[in-house]
């Protein structure tokens, strides 16, 4: 089986992410039977030219106000080599949550920047997630070159202005390529005419990308248990490193050690399993499991109700107010009980509000939950990416950054 890339592509409304992915599946021969016969057909009863954005949407009101509601997920399979799994996330700042659970399980990122617009707010925020979330192997696709009079001067223009804003916030790039999605500019195949351009294609700088390696320290989420065929088998997944078969660990928070005594995928017994996969088991010990439980090996994770951590906000919060905390399966009531520091995400600008935060502020706060969590530092690891959440939906992402003691 090929390996498979996720890749997330990111950017500001209107900057062509939609157009970009299809025209790569046309390009690489990865579309469905009939897909382009059908936009095509809807393109010319509507007197337009072929909108490779539309090969992505299955929602009519996309289509209409052509803008994307939603996360869409599709496969690349270029001849040869590894797959790509596209993750087109929307752009506009009403949908940016939709964003946020897109990119929290990809491998990579491009970020598309419109060359006629350049680095506008969104596009900002939109890199300080992919920082924020651990994505560090991020592709600038600066698109619509084909409108550019100068093509040269805007290209080395955007250079400067992308560079030196990511520059602010950490963030290296792999490359800076410039595409016509469009007309299928320097996606697959080169541009002769852009004699100054010397880099990589779209489809060459993925394919020199690595693959998020999920190694490590054992951490496996339980997401239920039931009895079967007089048994009892924890369902969860391995999260990272590599689970076998007579492998010892412990039961957290619980604090009980335990030996593995049988894994399953579906209904099938197999002497291992490895990141990122869903899995049954069967421990020595199953008094301890239940949902939300980890169980660990190596250095092991920290048992807390308190702990600091970094915060991309949704929308307002204020110090004191109860969320709902989730941390892979983890689930638990969480409270805003410390602010230290606070900026806006767009212009990394510090601001001070009083203990409350504004929609799409960046901030470093304590949180203390209701019961003990289970929870790594840093931002590789799956158990140190958090959710919290209200009655209207999730008010914020967080990390618990490196460094920090949770």
């Amino acid at each position: 089986m090929p390996e498979r890339l996720h890749v997330a592509v990111t950017g500001d409304v209107d900057s062509g992410k939609s157009t970009l992915i299809g025209r790569l599946l046309h390009d690489t021969g990865s579309l469905c039977v009939g897909a382009l016969e059908e936009v095509d057909a809807l393109c010319r009863s509507t007197r337009k030219e072929l909108e490779y954005a539309w090969l992505l949407d299955s929602f009519e009101e996309e289509r209409r106000g052509e803008l994307t509601i939603d996360t869409t997920q599709v496969l690349c399979r270029p001849a040869g080599g590894r797959e790509y799994l596209f993750i087109d996330v929307p752009g506009h700042r009403e949908l940016l949550k939709n964003m946020l659970s897109g990119v929290s399980y990809a491998d990579t990122a491009i970020l598309v920047v419109d060359s006629q617009k350049l680095v506008e707010d969104q596009t900002r925020r939109h890199a300080f997630i992919l920082k924020l979330l651990g994505i560090d192997q991020v592709i600038i696709v600066l698109n619509k070159m084909d409108l550019a009079s100068d093509e040269r001067e805007v290209f080395l223009s955007a250079e400067r202005q992308i560079l030196s804003y990511l520059e602010t916030i950490d963030l290296r790039p792999a490359c800076l390529i410039p595409v016509s999605a469009r007309e299928g500019r320097n996606l697959l195949t080169g541009d002769g005419s852009r004699s100054w351009y010397k880099g990589p294609t779209l489809m060459a700088a993925l394919k020199a990308l690595k693959k998020s390696a999920r190694g490590g320290e054992l951490r496996v989420i339980v997401q239920d248990v039931y009895r079967r065929s007089g048994r009892t088998v924890a369902v969860g997944a391995v999260l990272d490193g590599e689970l076998r078969r007579g492998d010892a660990g412990r039961v957290l928070p619980a604090g009980v050690d335990t030996k593995v005594k049988a894994l399953q995928l579906f209904t099938k017994e197999v002497a291992k399993v490895r990141a990122p996969h869903a899995l049954g088991l069967v421990l020595e010990e199953m008094g301890a499991v239940a949902r939300g439980a980890v169980i660990a090996a190596g250095r092991l994770p920290a048992v807390t109700r308190r702990f600091a951590a970094l915060l991309f906000c949704v929308r307002p919060l204020r110090c004191g107010e109860k969320l709902a905390f989730r941390c892979a399966a983890q689930e638990t009531v969480g409270t805003l009980t410390e602010l230290s520091a606070a900026w806006d995400s767009a212009g990394i600008a510090p601001r001070s509000g009083g203990g409350v935060l504004e929609e799409m502020d960046v901030a470093q706060v304590v949180i203390s939950t209701a019961a003990e969590v289970v929870l790594d530092a840093g931002k590789r690891s799956s158990l140190a990416r958090f959710v919290l959440a209200g009655a209207d939906g999730i008010a914020a992402i967080g990390l618990v950054p490196d460094g920090s003691s949770p």
